[in-house]
């Protein structure tokens, strides 16, 4: 008989979950033959062999070549080791003979990739320093590079469209095999592309902002877009942040500047600075509030003798409305808020007043507003409860927006006040000196409730996710943390820091999933959610 070498390795069939396989799925044995030798089927029966030494004839799909066979047989029985034998019939002008091939058992179970949404690039925006890295997720991680290139140290250039190619790489267990074409997705990204089984995927933002053309006077910024998917716009020192979600279909955006005598002062007040026009080609109010930035300048005002907020102007009512959650940063020089308006929007400077205490009068208990908005939503009950003993209100029109988003401090505020948690000294982080909820984030920290990003980033207005309320509502409630298993689609992606807290507040029954099964924990809680959870720890 004459003597050859063959080898094999496992390769996995596209179908198959992993090695060991489970019974029934199709698993891969490559096995390369010698160089002057073709193996077909003509020639040669290839066996598989079990632990008991029992062969069976393999059946399946298999290819033929020069130097190599694929055979993917269909297992009954879930082997530690693979073995093949090939039984050569001599017909080929080879003596007959039998070589058996041992491939062993590779320990790593393969799942296909599932987590579409890279997380950690952002859009490019004038100014900042570009990321070179995606933040890892429990799947994979990735490096980034930019078109045009951009030198290191140096930030993205104005009035440019900058395109992103990230490259995937699998963690262990994972494969990128089964990955669809276009199947991975970039928060603001314009275009997002990758081909069928490839972890190259590119990225096309929206245009950079124009550079500042300085000096006052009018200006306008040329139309920009406003997608459903978000944008960030910049121009003249007037930032505007529009959310996803917070237009119903795709619109177009203007920016024009004004100098600060076009519309006039509060008695009291000035503007120390120009007033901006923000409008939308769409009609009527943004869906969710977006955050408006505006800059001044330290000579123009006196923070001694002037109190600085952000304010839009009613032009039916002839006034200037202050802006939500107004955040001055000294050491930016900016002064910002939200809101859902469009129109003027200027910094006004108010002149400090020496505030002498006064008795208030005793007033009897204001009727509570009936809230238009929640009739027949499932929260109904639970946000009228909380209405009525004043842990939270609805807005100046009786609408309530139980579908809105909730941000970190206002969810700390109904917390303190749901409690009926007295003032107390806690933790005053950086972002939250001058924060209008400054002394109810610190009084749910010194109650242990909240900790905060880091030692001096609280995130007041960034809106909270599902996984961040979890952990303030056990903690509020004060519950022991439990362990054990919650079996939602999405747990893999709960973060480490907040499991135990999930796990907690579902076994409870303080939260719940969706109907499709999934948790959804880095999703941003919504008015509704948080009103739910409070009620359900009030109820215990």
């Amino acid at each position: 008989a004459a003597t050859n070498t063959f080898s094999g390795t496992i390769d996995y069939y596209p179908a198959a979950s992993g090695f060991p396989p489970t019974a029934g799925n199709y698993v891969g044995v490559k096995i390369t033959a010698p160089t002057d030798i073709t193996v077909d089927q003509t020639y040669a029966t290839f066996k598989y062999i079990n632990q008991s030494g029992v062969e069976t004839t393999l059946t399946g799909t298999w290819l033929d070549g020069d130097d190599f066979v694929y055979y993917y047989p269909k297992v009954t029985e879930v082997p530690q080791s693979f073995t093949v034998k090939i039984d050569w019939d001599g017909s080929d002008g080879y003596d007959e003979e039998t070589i058996i091939i041992n491939v062993a058992a590779d320990a790593v179970l393969i799942t296909p990739i599932s987590i579409a949404a890279i997380p950690g690039v952002t859009a490019p925006v004038r100014g900042a320093a570009p990321v070179t890295a995606i933040t890892e997720t429990v799947q994979y991680t990735g490096t980034v590079s930019w078109s045009p290139a951009i030198a290191a140290g140096d930030k993205f250039a104005a009035s440019t469209i900058y395109t992103a190619t990230i490259t995937l790489t699998p963690k262990a267990g994972y494969i990128l095999t089964e990955v669809p074409a276009d199947f991975f997705t970039v928060e603001k990204a314009d275009s997002v592309t990758n081909d069928a089984g490839s972890g190259i995927v590119t990225a096309v933002f929206p245009k950079t902002a124009a550079a500042s053309s300085g000096g006052g006077g009018g200006g306008t910024l040329s139309g920009f877009a406003i997608i459903n998917e978000g944008t960030t716009q910049e121009k003249y020192g007037f930032e505007v942040d529009i959310p996803k979600g917070a237009v119903s279909t795709d619109t177009r955006g203007d920016i024009e500047r004004f100098n600060s005598d076009k519309i006039d002062a509060p008695d009291d007040s000035f503007i120390p600075g120009n007033i901006f026009e923000l409008t939308k080609k769409s009609s009527g109010d943004f869906l969710k509030p977006i955050t408006v930035t505006l800059p001044y300048k330290k000579s123009a005002v006196d923070l001694e003798k002037y109190d600085l907020s952000i304010y839009w102007y009613d032009e039916d009512a002839d006034e200037w409305v202050e802006l939500d959650s107004v955040k001055v940063d000294e050491d930016d020089l900016t002064v910002s808020g939200k809101t859902e308006k469009t129109g003027y929007f200027a910094i006004i400077a108010t002149e400090k007043k020496a505030v002498t205490p006064v008795e208030p009068p005793v007033e009897p208990e204001p009727e509570l507003p009936v809230l238009t908005d929640i009739s027949g939503h499932w929260a109904k009950a639970n946000i009228e409860y909380l209405v009525e003993m004043g842990a939270i209100s609805g807005y100046p029109d009786n609408t309530f927006r139980p579908d809105n988003s909730i941000t970190r401090a206002e969810f700390a505020v109904v917390i303190v006040k749901a409690f009926d948690m007295k003032a107390a000294s806690g933790k005053v982080f950086d972002d939250t000196a001058s924060h209008w909820a400054k002394d109810y984030i610190a009084t749910a920290a010194a109650n242990g409730i909240v900790t905060g990003y880091s030692d001096t980033e609280f995130g007041p207005d960034d809106l909270i996710t599902r996984e961040q309320m979890a952990v303030m509502i056990v903690k509020a409630a004060k519950l022991s943390l439990l362990t054990g298993e919650i079996n939602f689609s999405d747990t893999e992606d709960i973060s480490d820091w907040a499991s135990s807290y999930v796990v907690t507040a579902v076994q409870n029954e303080l939260m719940n999933g969706y109907q499709d099964n999934s948790f959804k924990p880095l999703s941003n809680a919504t008015r509704a959610e948080a009103t739910t959870v409070i009620y359900n720890v009030l109820m215990k």
